[in-house]
C-alpha cells in the first residue's frame, strides 16, 4: 500500500492519496504522520484520493478502528473534506466508515463522491 500526502496551493490544501491494497495498521500509522506535520493548519480543505486504492482486505473491525481513530482529526479542524472513491466496493466501504464514525466531526463539511472532479465541484459549491 502507498499512503502519500502533500500540501498544495489549490482548492484543496491537503491531498492524501491511498493506492494499492490498503492496510488498516499502516493507514493508522500514516495518519499520525499527517497529524504531526507542522504544515497542518485549522481550516484546511482536504481531499482523500482513493481512486487507486483496494480496500477489499479491510474487515468490519478495521473500518471501526479507522472510524474510532478519526476522533483525532477533530482537533485538526478541517473546513471541508472529500473522499473520492470511484469503485463500488471502495465507495460502499467508505460509506460504512462514515456510518461508524457517527458523530465524529471529520470536517465542517464532509462528503464522499466517486471522482476527483466531483470533489472539486462539491468544494466549489460548498464554499460559495
Amino acid at each position: 500500500m502507498e499512503y502519500d500526502y502533500e500540501f498544495v496551493n489549490g482548492p484543496f490544501d491537503l491531498i492524501v492519496t491511498v493506492s494499492g491494497a490498503a492496510s488498516a495498521a499502516e493507514m493508522l500509522t500514516r495518519r499520525t504522520d499527517v497529524l504531526a506535520d507542522p504544515r497542518l493548519r485549522p481550516g484546511m480543505n482536504v481531499l482523500y484520493d482513493l481512486t487507486s486504492a483496494d480496500l477489499g482486505q479491510l474487515s468490519t473491525a478495521d473500518l471501526r478502528a479507522l472510524a474510532d481513530d478519526s476522533r483525532r482529526f477533530e482537533k485538526a479542524a478541517f473546513s471541508s473534506a472529500a473522499i473520492a472513491a470511484p469503485r463500488p466496493l471502495t465507495f460502499g466501504l467508505t460509506r460504512m466508515f462514515e456510518a461508524y464514525a457517527g458523530e465524529i466531526r471529520l470536517a465542517d463539511r464532509f462528503t464522499i463522491v466517486e471522482t476527483i472532479a466531483e470533489a472539486h465541484a462539491w468544494l466549489a459549491n460548498a464554499t460559495t
